[in-house]
């Protein structure tokens, strides 16, 4: 017996020691949803009669539409199909601009792409670095949102973008938002001897539009219709055509997104019957199709 009771603790000895698995914390969340608002309306007629984008605030949350008491929910829509699929979820609001202001039509301190960039790297480095079941992270965005978003993921290759859902893209007006008209972003920069996050004036290269050149395609193409290489699926929803210009709110994307190579790899793309504003309620033909698309993915 005694020889039976050594020969297993050699046996037990010669097994390889179980490895230690490297989870990411306890609590921390499966998925992290940034949602990047665009440029506030800037005529009555068609919206708030806001400053952009000094007043842009982040109404992919809980915004109200101007002259209806629905409110949009994109958000809430994206945030709750993770959680309809089993994932804990945290979400992220950022309005369009650079950096945290005081917006006039929300009256609230808004957080912008420097605070945007801040949680993602927070996010890197707690919850993805390293571990065997990294925070999964999805981008969220409308209308000049679009083109924050795109500078986040183009700035950040180190992180990976699972999906990347792209509201009606637009770049229009935004070179004049944020590149000739607000010498505050420019101040904020040149003050500090910080390295921008995009090129502000047009001898440094021109600013997000028409800048990234693709095989294949005679002319650059604007920053937000070119998907960089570290995001997995891009789910991109176009609102109706201008030619259609009931109702007012005609804006319109109506450049398809491509990869760098010029490929259409993982890269969706929705038709909606919806205006420019309506593809982020959350009861829109483009919301229900976003939803089926995450839903036959995970």
């Amino acid at each position: 017996m005694r020889r039976l009771l050594w020969l297993v603790v050699l046996l037990a000895a010669c097994l390889p020691a179980p490895s230690q698995r490297n989870l990411r914390p306890a609590g921390s969340p499966d998925v992290v949803v940034m949602g990047f608002s665009g440029r506030c309306a800037s005529l009555p007629v068609v919206g708030d009669g806001c400053n952009p984008p000094f007043d842009n605030y982040g109404y992919l949350d809980d915004e109200v539409f101007p002259r209806s008491t629905t409110p949009r929910q994109t958000a809430q829509t994206v945030v709750g199909v993770f959680r309809e699929l089993g994932y804990s979820v945290e979400y992220f609001d950022v309005s369009a601009f650079l950096y945290a202001h005081t917006s006039g039509i929300s009256r609230q301190q808004e957080p912008g792409y420097l605070e945007a960039e801040g949680y993602l790297k927070r996010v890197y480095e707690y919850w993805i670095r390293g571990f065997e079941n990294p925070t999964r992270v999805v981008l969220l965005a409308h209308s000049h949102g679009t083109v924050w978003a795109s500078l986040l993921a183009w700035n950040h290759p180190e992180v990976r973008f699972d999906y990347f859902i792209y509201l009606d893209a637009i770049c229009s007006f935004w070179d004049t938002d944020n590149m000739r008209n607000n010498r505050i972003i420019q101040d904020y920069y040149d003050a500090r001897g910080l390295r921008r996050p995009f090129p502000l004036n047009e001898d440094e290269g021109g600013g997000p539009c028409k800048v990234v050149a693709v095989p294949g395609l005679p002319a650059k193409q604007d920053l937000n219709d070119v998907v960089p290489p570290n995001v997995g699926v891009g789910l991109e929803v176009v609102s109706r055509s201008p030619l259609n210009l009931a109702p007012v709110n005609f804006i319109h994307d109506d450049d398809p997104d491509y990869r760098l190579d010029g490929s259409k790899t993982r890269l969706f793309r929705f038709q909606s019957r919806e205006d420019h504003s309506s593809v982020t309620a959350q009861g829109s033909d483009a919301m229900r199709w976003v939803v089926a698309q995450i839903r036959a993915r995970d």
